[in-house]
């Protein structure tokens, strides 16, 4: 009999794992391509704009990435910090509550769209100069601001209905959006640049335009009535709780928010210090190199933004497993989600590092429509150098994406706070004053290498206290 048990705990144990792996596999696969349909806004829009308006108009389009980071910092702040709460509460049956946070995540995504609109359109050429730049550049720059802020609205919405869906166990639909959505921006991108001759207005049009191609396509989830969280009337519950169990907190309306901005705002510090080192980045570059250093420093970045996108889907895409779990209170299949996840972000940074390392020049020559030489020579090298940032950048982006996961936001935002605004721009600064771009690239390397050593000197005193706790218990 206990040999016959030992067999059935083991087996249940395989099965287990078995799920738990083809359920990672699902999610994280589907996410993946979520993300890179989403980073792939800003990479057809450079390829188009360096192609086909020239190096001038791909530094103008660098220096106006900040304000796209600022919105999808914002959204992203909203978006994972509500559908991570979302995920959590539905798990734990709580399905009123669950529409609150919806409900609660639409309202304030419409507020501060209306802001950003507002903003961009009032100040884009003041925020051109801001982000670095002059008077060859700022015209693109500010056009490209000007007509993107203009819908910041449907970026965002986008973004948060996407990130339920995927939380509401559908994450092939909400990739199919994505997809739909990026598609139509290569599509738009092409027909406003190349048959309208519009420019960088074009550019920013197609960008534009596509959230809202995406909205189109994920009103059909709820057309067909998939979904099990629906829009309130916002004004209804701001002041009223009818739900006895929570009839301790004031007001339901501040409680969901500090619990969102709390679960949130690490993405939100990724996206701001995103937006950060491209100014620091634009303006460091451009002191060694002037407006080729920024056009170089643009061929890095917008790689750069796809294969973050690889590693924000692997965090993205193990969140709602691990919330489940959390949830639940199923610490085991936690654990192994999280593993899995370290496993799939080192093999990835290796294959990635591999594929842009070899293919460095023809990569960079994509975004070189003069075949300027020096551009491309630029380039390569900076490809080489930068990327080896992500052999620790993947692993530090999955442990603060699962922390924040399980809703130990302080932990996650530390890592956060540490790989941007603490260390990258202070290390731009430093290395900026070789006077050698080369030494630049080795920035983004030196943060992540750092946080990441943190992060491990963090892990071993936690492990260590548990293990000291467990004795003394």
């Amino acid at each position: 009999m206990i040999a016959m048990s030992t067999i059935e705990n083991t087996t249940n144990l395989n099965i287990d794992k078995s799920k738990i792996r083809k359920d990672f596999a699902l999610y994280v696969s589907q996410s993946i391509l979520a993300m890179i349909g989403f980073s792939a806004y800003i990479l057809a829009d450079t390829y188009f704009v360096a192609n086909g308006i020239g190096t001038m108009a791909l530094a103008g389009l660098n220096i106006a990435l900040p304000i796209y980071s600022i919105i999808l910092g914002i959204g992203m702040l909203i978006s994972v910090g509500g559908s991570t709460f979302f995920a959590v509460v539905k798990a734990r049956g709580d399905h009123e509550l669950g529409n609150k946070i919806f409900t609660f995540a639409v309202t304030i995504a419409v507020v501060f769209g209306l802001i950003f609109l507002f903003l961009g359109r009032a100040f884009s050429e003041e925020l051109a100069f801001l982000f670095g730049g002059d008077e060859v550049t700022v015209p693109y720059a500010s056009t490209y601001i000007h007509v993107v802020s203009t819908f910041s609205v449907p970026f965002m919405l986008n973004n948060i209905i996407v990130a339920f869906i995927r939380n509401d166990n559908a994450p092939k639909f909400a990739t199919a959006a994505l997809l739909a959505s990026n598609l139509s921006n290569c599509i738009m991108d092409w027909i406003f640049i190349y048959l309208c001759k519009i420019g960088m207005k074009g550019a920013a049009l197609a960008t534009g335009l596509s959230p809202i191609i995406g909205l189109c396509v994920l009103s059909i989830y709820f057309i067909r009535r998939k979904n099990t969280f629906k829009m309130l009337n916002p004004f209804k519950y701001i002041h009223g709780n009818n739900n006895p169990e929570h009839r301790h907190r004031k007001n339901k309306f501040f409680w969901i928010f500090k619990n969102v901005f709390v679960l949130g705002l690490s993405n939100l510090i990724i996206e701001i210090s995103s937006g950060l080192s491209i100014v620091s980045f634009n303006i460091a570059s451009w002191s060694i190199a002037g407006n080729l250093g920024v056009s170089a420093y643009s061929i890095v970045a917008n790689i750069s933004f796809v294969v973050n996108a690889l590693f924000n889907g692997i965090g993205q895409g193990m969140q709602p497993l691990i919330s489940r779990c959390h949830g639940k209170g199923d610490n085991n299949s936690k654990m192994h989600v999280i593993r899995l996840g370290l496993i799939t972000a080192f093999s990835m940074a290796i294959v990635l590092y591999a594929i842009l390392y070899v293919f460095a020049t023809p990569f960079s020559d994509i975004f070189n429509k003069t075949s300027d030489p020096e551009l491309n020579a630029m380039g390569s090298v900076g490809i080489r150098c930068y990327f080896v940032a992500y052999f620790f950048a993947g692993l530090n982006i999955v442990i603060a994406a699962s922390m924040n996961a399980q809703e130990a936001a302080i932990r996650s935002l530390l890592i956060t706070v540490s790989r941007g605004l603490l260390l990258l721009v202070p290390a731009i600064a430093i290395l900026a004053q070789f006077g050698n771009i080369v030494y630049l690239w080795f920035a983004l390397p030196v943060s992540e290498f750092i946080t990441l050593a943190f992060v491990s000197v963090m892990y071993l005193r936690s492990k260590e206290k548990n293990l000291v706790e467990s004795k003394l218990k």
